[in-house]
Formats: structure tokens, sequence, C-alpha cells
């Protein structure tokens, strides 16, 4: 429907609550995005509108231009987090009306699936439904779009991989059943609604990768190319992996000794790089240039990418993703191998810490017209302790991002907190302001400096020291006047203790206590009363 025509009904009040492409609602919630994303995948709807300040019988809410500012900064913020991809909505704007204020948001198809938080809608009625695995494939399909792995492909497939795909398809959705061991090939990419497709060719086609394995002196010792990418994502493929660098010892259980092996890696983070690389590969150079590398004490996957993946290299924590290869993706979520929330990087950093290996590394280079991505997972432990205190954390904090935030930022301890905001995306860094602020966060910030609270400290080290470095006095002296300038100085030798990481015991509340009394003497407090302290001069 053109705008003018819209804006009118809405003046004379005649709106036609039953128009398709039309939407009314009289505020504006997160959910109500599953709308964008129903609109959007309408293919017999050039241009569709969301109409906020309006309700359902027409009538206008009489809303100001106060409540106009803040409904156009929430859609905004939704429509970045949630809607992909994001220039499906191609503009919303303020419209006074008969003195009532709505915001307009005008929806196009980007040539592809919309999708709002990771799920596609469609339209049944004037209801948004969500679309089943199938819908999204075949919706995907017939729509042109930019996706190299939609385009033909004219090759020979390995059967046996198909066979092996459908398999794992049959045990994780319930969308695509089938008797696996009596379908043709053929028919069962066609049920998968990927035949005669680079998705097909790149799973199990002539697309290639290559592994290489090197000794502890970096050299090669054998390396091999293989066909059809669906190799990489096979059990039998990470089991390889984890042989390369698995080392065995012995258990004692009663009077028997028995054999165990150590999984050198986290068998869900090798799935995730694995996925990761033929998920977000540009295939269009080289067929992806995808590359296993092992080591005796470590891995790195790479394959090429786009120039604008250097922009996520350092985004440890972000939901900004820009995805590649969406049929394919598409395809690879059927049977659960991987996802669309730009989280696989995340992951892989939390499963790391939490099986106490070292922090994985990303790169990125250069290559004239696209790019070289890389990560590399170590298999020696290192944060043994950082994961007992991150399985203590989850005591603590029942929000699973800030539970991770605050282990990350106690990995991060030692570094400028202006570094670690690169690590973090919008969101994560409201995440991190909000986990600094609870008591039982294991780092304090002072402006660009973190401080180890003393429990972490203690639990890092193995060391209990009584006294306080003039280091540790300064910094702690800072860290709580900033805490207090909100309630004019005032703090209780708990709050102090929790701040600082000490606990209610004798001897650590006594550490307290003549802290604060040097700092009394000084002139930096005083008592209020017992347990109540003010500090003084907030200005210096």
């Amino acid at each position: 429907m053109e705008l003018k025509n819209l804006i009118s009904c809405i003046a004379a009040g005649k709106i036609e609550a039953e128009l398709e492409g039309v939407d009314y609602k009289s505020s504006w919630q997160q959910h109500h995005g599953k709308d964008l994303s129903a609109i959007g995948n309408h293919e017999k709807i050039a241009t569709g509108w969301i109409v906020v300040g309006v309700d359902d019988d027409g009538r206008l809410l009489g809303k100001d231009k106060s409540w106009l500012k803040k409904v156009e900064s929430d859609v905004s913020a939704h429509i970045r987090q949630y809607l992909e991809p994001s220039w499906a909505v191609k503009r919303q704007f303020g419209e006074e009306i008969n003195g009532s204020c709505c915001l307009f948001i005008e929806i196009e198809n980007p040539q592809d699936v919309v999708k709002w938080n990771g799920k596609a809608y469609k339209l049944v009625g004037t209801a948004s439904e969500e679309m089943r695995q199938h819908e999204i494939l075949a919706l995907s399909l017939r729509l042109p779009g930019t996706d190299f792995s939609k385009a033909k492909y004219n090759g020979k497939y390995d059967s046996s991989l198909i066979t092996e795909f459908a398999e794992q398809v049959t045990s994780n959705s319930d969308d695509f059943q089938m008797d696996v061991s009596s379908t043709p090939p053929n028919e069962i990419l066609s049920k998968l609604n990927i035949i005669g497709t680079n998705t097909a060719g790149i799973l199990f086609g002539a697309f290639p990768f290559r592994i290489v394995h090197f000794n502890e002196d970096g050299d090669i010792l054998d390396q091999r190319t293989k066909q059809g990418l669906f190799h990489i994502l096979s059990e039998d493929f990470i089991e390889e992996i984890q042989s390369r660098s698995r080392t065995k010892g012995t258990s004692v259980k009663g009077s028997r000794i028995a054999a165990a092996e150590e999984e050198p890696y986290p068998l869900k983070a090798l799935r995730e790089i694995f996925a990761n690389a033929v998920a977000h590969a540009l295939y269009q150079r080289d067929s992806g240039d995808i590359v296993v590398e092992t080591h005796p004490n470590r891995i790195t996957v790479s394959n090429n990418c786009t120039l604008e993946a250097k922009a996520f290299v350092d985004k440890w924590f972000s939901r900004i993703h820009k995805p590649m290869n969406k049929h394919l993706m598409n395809t690879l979520r059927v049977p659960k191998i991987t996802d669309e929330q730009g989280s696989g990087k995340m992951r892989v950093f939390r499963l790391m810490l939490e099986d106490g290996k070292r922090e994985p590394i990303v790169e990125f280079h250069s290559l004239g017209g696209y790019g070289k991505w890389s990560i590399t997972l170590f298999n020696e432990e290192k944060n043994k302790e950082l994961k007992l205190i991150s399985e203590e954390l989850s005591s603590h904090f029942a929000d699973r991002d800030q539970r991770r935030i605050a282990t990350a930022l106690l990995l991060w301890r030692n570094k400028k907190w202006t570094e670690i905001e690169h690590y973090l995306d919008e969101h994560f860094q409201y995440v991190a302001e909000e986990v600094l602020k609870n008591k039982s966060c294991p780092v304090s910030r002072w402006e660009d400096q973190l401080y180890t609270k003393r429990w972490a400290q203690t639990r890092l080290t193995g060391k209990v020291t009584k006294q306080f470095t003039e280091g540790e006095k300064n910094m702690l002296l800072r860290l709580l006047k900033s805490i207090t300038e909100a309630n004019n100085g005032h703090i209780s030798s708990e709050e102090a203790r929790k701040y600082i990481g000490l606990s209610d015991s004798r001897s650590e509340s006594t550490q307290l206590a003549r802290l604060f009394a040097e700092w009394r003497d000084q002139g930096h407090m005083e008592q209020l009363k017992k347990g109540q302290w003010r500090f003084i001069n907030q200005s210096a």
C-alpha cells in the first residue's frame, strides 16, 4: 500500500484491519518483530508496513513526541540485534497525524529469508506463525539473492556422504523423516531442497579441504586433500583429530588400575570450529581453501572469507554476525550441526575456558580482495583454577551471559578496560557493566584498570597474604571512593569486604579494619559508628 494512501486512511479513521501487509500496534514490544519477518517473507507483498501508535480499531492513541523518540530508539535497537538481514526494514520514521504521533516501519523482502531472533515467520491470515525447516529451505531456494550456496552445481556426489548426512537428519529433525537405506541419494537431495545446488556440491561433491599434520619441530608428517566437506563434520574425522594429541594415563578404582584416555579438545568446540569453517567459507575463492593443521599442542582451522570478517576477529562476545552461504547454513541447521545466531566463536571461547584450556586465538590476514580467517585451539591445560572459579560463579550469576562475562573478565584481569571493550559488542558491554556492579564479580574496575578481588586472587595463586601492598592500598582507595560517590561516600565494612573480595572471617575482618584505620589516620575516611564509614574529600 502506498504511504500517502495509508496516512490518509489513518487520518480519516478508515483503517482496514484485514489489509494484507499492513499491521497496527498500539505499542512496540520485542516479540512484535516476528511480524516484520512474516511480512518480509510474503512473496506477494512488495512493500509492507507496521504502524505503531494506532490500535486495532484504527484509533490514534494521542502519543507525543517524547514517546515517539523512545519507541524509535527501541525499534532501532531491536532491529540491529534481532532482524536478519537488518536491511529488510527499508526505513522507519515518525509522523504526526491529527496531533498524534505514530511510527511507520517499511518492510521489503531483501531477496532472501527474513528472520527475527533466529526464526523465520510467515503470514497465516493476519497472524504470524513460525516457519518449519522445509518451508525455510524452499523459500530460500525460490528467492534470487546472491547466495553462492544456492547457485547451480553440475558435478558428481559421494553417495556414502549423502546417506550419512541423511541419517543424521532423520535423527535430529521431525520435518525430514525417510527410510535412508531405501531412498536413492538424488531423492534425499530433493527432499532437502538442495539437489543441483552448490550446497550439495560443498557437502558431498567436489569441494575440497586439506589436512596437514605437524610434529613438535614444525615439520610436516603427512598431508592429504579430500573432497566433500561433510567429511570434516563427521565423527570419524573428529576422532582422528583427538587421537593425534591424545595421551593415555591410569586411574585407580578400588583395587583395579584402569586405563584412561584424555580428550585433548572439548568435543563441542571441535565440532563448532569445523562447522563454522564449512558454513562461512568464501567458496568463490579457491573453493574456500579450508585447511586443518594439527600440532601436538594445538589445532588451527582456516578458510577464505570476506574482508568484512575482519570486524569480528576481536569480538569474542558478540551477537552481531554477517551470515555467509545462507542456504548451506539452513541445511546444516536441519541435523543440528550449526546455527545462525552468530554465537559460534563465543561458544568456542566458553567451552575452552570451562575445560581449563588456553584462550583460543583468532587471526585475520588480508589477501587483496578477500581475507583468510583462522582459529587456533590449544590442548594444554592452563586455566584449571579459572575453571573452578567459573563453576563457583554459576551459583552467584543466574544469567548465563553474566556468568560467562564474569569468567572472561577474570581471564582478562591484566588487560586494560579499553582493550577489553573491543572484545564485546554493544550488548555484552552493557552486560559487563552490570557484572562489575555485582558484589560477586571476581574483579573490580577503576577507570582503565581491573583489580582482582582477594578471594579470586587466592583461588588463582593458592597464596594467602594478610598484608596489602602499597599498590593494592592505592587501587582500593580509588576503587571504593568511586563506588561510594553515589552514596555520599558512605560504606559499611560488610560492603567493603564484598567489593574487595574478603571473607567475613575474623582475620580478614581485622585486615580490613586495619586498612580503614590507616585511611582514617591519613584523613581519607571517618568512622560514623561501628561498621559504618564515610570517605571524605571526595574530589581528591
